[in-house]
């Protein structure tokens, strides 16, 4: 993954050297764009899907992580785009620390990652190069939950890895600035919704359980 963006982070570096001795105009109204963004994701996992209610454990939730979109769109003119990407959310956790029962800490991974298909409106902001941008689209959205693991105590029965998928709704918010007519960047606001599925009935021992997750970026965009 490193290597993946120390190779795209050197074409970008280039685009913007060829971009500064080009004329300084606006971006085309129509083309292909590619790019990567990196930001923070914020997940909130569903208390009630994930607690065990044992006295003596103290439960606690890891909801913030690094997260890395790549994303390709086409631009169809100055003030619409229609985009695909793929999001990798990173890994949360929630916590049973089980110390004050003679054990010690334990706890269940919950990765998330999301492919997505959304359009994207920018509205030009005057004559600047500054841009407000919105996006509305569907997600598909995948949850994967790991066995208990760690701290010595066991619940019976054992916690099981699980995955889920399903649709979300996708929408966000946020600004750009065009360096040169074939790089832009943007930073963004994006709330990608529901994830994993409910634990009723005190299922979670045979569930992923829920969350929700936004995130924030630094959208890194490069036009062919």
């Amino acid at each position: 993954m490193k290597t993946g963006i120390a190779y795209f982070c050197s074409a970008l570096a280039l685009v913007m050297s060829g971009g500064a001795l080009a004329q300084d105009n606006v971006r085309g109204d129509s083309g292909f764009y590619g790019g990567l963004a990196i930001g923070k994701a914020k997940a909130k996992l569903d208390h009630s899907d994930f607690t065990l209610n044992t006295p003596g454990i103290e439960e606690t939730r890891d909801e913030t992580s690094t997260v890395y979109k790549f994303l390709g769109g086409y631009q169809f003119t100055r003030y619409i785009a229609a985009e695909l990407s793929y999001t990798d959310f990173g890994k949360f956790a929630y916590i049973y620390n089980a110390t004050p029962i003679g054990f010690g800490e334990s706890r269940v991974n919950y990765k998330a990652k999301s492919w997505a298909s959304s359009a994207v409106v920018s509205i030009p902001l005057g004559s600047s190069r500054f841009s407000a941008t919105g996006r509305l689209g569907i997600a598909w959205n995948t949850a994967e939950r790991s066995a208990l693991t760690g701290g010595g105590f066991v619940t019976i029965p054992p916690i099981p890895a699980a995955t889920k998928s399903r649709a979300g709704l996708l929408w966000g918010v946020g600004g750009s600035y065009d360096f040169t007519p074939a790089l832009t960047l943007r930073l963004e606001f994006e709330d990608y919704g529901k994830f994993g599925e409910a634990a009723g009935n005190n299922a979670v021992l045979q569930t992923t359980g829920r969350a929700t997750i936004h995130m924030y970026s630094l959208n890194f965009i490069a036009r062919f």
